[in-house]
Formats: structure tokens, C-alpha cells, sequence
């Protein structure tokens, strides 16, 4: 007989020796589903990484929206009040000890 849910039952179960604990899966799902059909399981298993890619996404929003904002002021500052703002650029070369990174000169300084 054909087992259709018979890929997710060895996602959740683990490994190919059966051993419960060493799948990545197993780690992901939900106390509350653990036990019950292989289904279920897959839709906790689901559940959760749609959980962190969420909070992955609000965090990227957040950083986005922080960097609007300096953005903002930046111009506030600028264009509204009128302050020269006289920012070294070469403050900015992280980089450039690293070979490669850096001005367009051949020593990379």
C-alpha cells in the first residue's frame, strides 16, 4: 500500500535509523503537536518557521524604518535648518585594510 504522508512521517521522525531527536524538524515542532499524526506534525513544523521568518521580517523592518528615520533627520538638518555638516568620507572606509577594499589606489590605502 502506498503511504502518501510517508515523507513527512521520516521528516519528523528523524533520521534514517529512526532515531528521534536528530532531525532538524523534530527540533521545530511544537510540544503541543508531538505524538500526533504526521500531518499535523508538518503543519506545527510549518507553523514555526513561518513564526521566524515573520520575526526575521519585522526585524528588517525595524532596521529599515531606523534608517529612514536617521535618514530624516539628516535631512532635516541639512536642508531645513541649513547646517553644513562636514563628515570626513574617509571615516566611513571600513574596509580598507583589507586587500581589495579601499580607494582606487593599487595598494588598496
Amino acid at each position: 500500500m502506498f503511504d502518501l504522508l510517508g515523507w513527512a512521517r521520516r521528516l519528523v521522525s528523524g533520521a534514517k535509523d529512526g532515531a528521534r531527536g536528530t532531525s532538524l524538524a523534530t527540533l521545530l515542532t511544537p510540544q503541543a503537536v508531538r505524538g500526533e499524526r504526521p500531518l499535523w506534525q508538518l503543519l506545527g513544523v510549518a507553523a514555526t518557521l513561518g513564526a521566524i521568518g515573520l520575526a526575521a521580517l519585522v526585524g528588517l523592518a525595524g532596521a529599515a524604518l531606523v534608517t529612514l528615520a536617521l535618514g530624516a533627520i539628516l535631512f532635516l538638518l541639512t536642508e531645513i535648518l541649513g547646517l553644513d555638516l562636514d563628515i570626513d568620507p574617509r571615516a566611513f572606509r571600513i574596509f580598507s585594510g583589507f586587500p581589495g577594499f579601499g580607494g582606487s589606489s593599487p595598494s588598496g590605502g
